[in-house]
Parts: C-alpha cells; structure tokens; sequence
C-alpha cells in the first residue's frame, strides 16, 4: 500500500493529534481504540477505508505505540463495530448519506453518471457538495 504524504518522513504522517488520541480513547477496549485510531489515519492519508487485502502492518505499529496498546495482526472489517466506526469517521471528514436530489444533481452535472450513482461506493457525498 502506498500512502500519500508530503512529508519527507512518511511515518511523520502517521502521528495522531490530541482530537484523534482523544476520540479512539472513548472506544471500549485496546482492540477498539486501536482499530478505530487505524481506520482514522487510514482515511485521513487515503480518502477510503483499509481493506483486507492492505498492508497496514506499518500503521499498526506506529499508532499501537502511541496509544500504548498491544498490536494487532488484521482489521476485521467486517464486524459490526467497524461498521459502526465507519460511520463515525465518515461524520468526522464531513462526509453524510447521498440523497435523491445529490443523485440527481450528479447525474446532471456529469452524463457518464447513471453508471457509477447505483455503485455502492458512491452512496456517500462531502457535506461542501
């Protein structure tokens, strides 16, 4: 996995601030607190969730340190609290559930849109939209 910083030390943008300790903190348990502050950086670096298939192991690492916990080996995307984390962070970045009328106003803005508005992934739009 390739992840896109323009910092000179790429594990500088794996550090979290205060808001980010602070909110993986409320999560019930070191597994919880560590998967959620994983995702968060996640998104943050790369605009999507991890899935499966990516190497995060870096990640892990740097953020179990901060957060002084035991690692873990993988995320279990899916469990219910990772849904639920989603959600969370989504909110966070400013990102809501599509509307019918965001549909349509995409589908208007852009004629290639009929194929990619039933994609699952598109099902959620920035709030700026």
């Amino acid at each position: 996995m390739t992840f896109s910083t323009t910092a000179t030390d790429p594990s500088s943008a794996f550090i979290l601030d205060d808001k980010d300790i602070c909110l993986a903190k409320t999560k019930h348990g070191e597994h919880n607190q560590l998967a959620f502050a994983v995702m968060l950086k996640f998104f943050e670096i790369n605009q999507r969730f991890p899935s499966q298939q990516d190497d995060i192991v870096v990640l892990i690492s740097a953020i179990a340190f901060q957060l002084d916990c035991e690692e873990i080996s993988k995320l279990d995307t899916s469990n219910r609290s990772y849904k639920r984390f989603r959600l969370e962070i989504r909110s966070q970045f400013g990102f809501r559930l599509a509307t019918n009328a965001d549909q349509q106003l995409f589908r208007g803005s852009n004629p290639n849109a009929a194929k990619t508005c039933n994609n699952p992934s598109s099902r959620y739009v920035n709030k700026g939209f």
